[in-house]
């Protein structure tokens, strides 16, 4: 028997995809040198970092398995690094749009996959606060 729709929750393997399509998107659309001007490559570098950083952020997270309070500490530090990353990633993304002269249409669909991913990151956060929470304050 399947889980109706309204009552599933999001897997971490979803969060790592949706920060996977942010990176390789943003590294496809600021590679375009008729868009992104060249004389802005260490703007440009620093919007790739970025976006990285949420990406490998996830993927590390996910590759704790909490068993402890140290564990879980980690992995939530990685977590809330990877939503600082996504806000720091929006900001650069107004930046861009009005230093590149970005079209609506492709601002709009850079900006829904990284706040994608910041959601997913945030609920998949939420979630393990549900599930491990209890460890930091038996630890305490």
């Amino acid at each position: 028997m399947s889980v109706p729709v309204p009552m599933r929750s999001e897997s971490k393997l979803e969060v790592q995809q949706r920060c996977e399509e942010l990176v390789t998107h943003t590294i496809h659309i600021t590679s375009n040198p008729n868009v992104f001007d060249p004389k802005y490559q260490a703007f440009i570098n620093r919007v790739v970092d970025t976006a990285l950083d949420v990406g490998q952020s996830v993927w590390d997270a996910n590759g704790i398995m909490v068993r402890d309070a140290a564990d879980y500490r980690e992995r939530r530090r990685l977590q809330e690094f990877a939503i600082r990353q996504a806000n720091v990633l929006l900001y650069q993304m107004t930046i861009a749009k009005k230093l590149f002269h970005l079209r609506g249409g492709k601002y709009r669909a850079w900006v829904e996959k990284a706040r994608a991913a910041k959601a997913f990151a945030r609920k998949w956060r939420d979630s393990d606060a549900r599930r491990y929470g209890h460890l930091i304050r038996d630890a305490d």
